[in-house]
């Protein structure tokens, strides 16, 4: 199942509406959700990361780069692998 990682990681980081929201329909596969780790220079490596997120009113301003999303043209949901810089660049 492709969704395999994406639900994962929403069960395990998710806040609570985030879990009501997004879960039910990728379980069922009425949804996909897509995985953006691996960065040009860096590959698949996590302590790594260069791409950062700032919140903003309405979200969050990403910077980097991403390569080899799966399945990310047709996904309905995207998670985003960065470095909050908000809280001293937590991934």
């Amino acid at each position: 199942m492709t969704n395999c990682l994406g639900i994962a990681v929403i069960e395990r980081c998710g806040g609570e509406e985030q879990k009501k929201r997004i879960l039910p329909d990728c379980v069922l596969m009425k949804k996909n959700i897509c995985f953006g780790l691996t960065e040009p220079n860096y590959g698949s490596d996590a302590t790594s990361l260069k791409t950062s997120a700032k919140k903003v009113e309405g979200g969050y301003v990403l910077n980097g780069e991403k390569r080899w999303i799966g399945n990310a043209t047709f996904a309905d949901y995207i998670i985003i692998w960065a470095r909050n810089v908000d809280e001293g660049n937590k991934i």
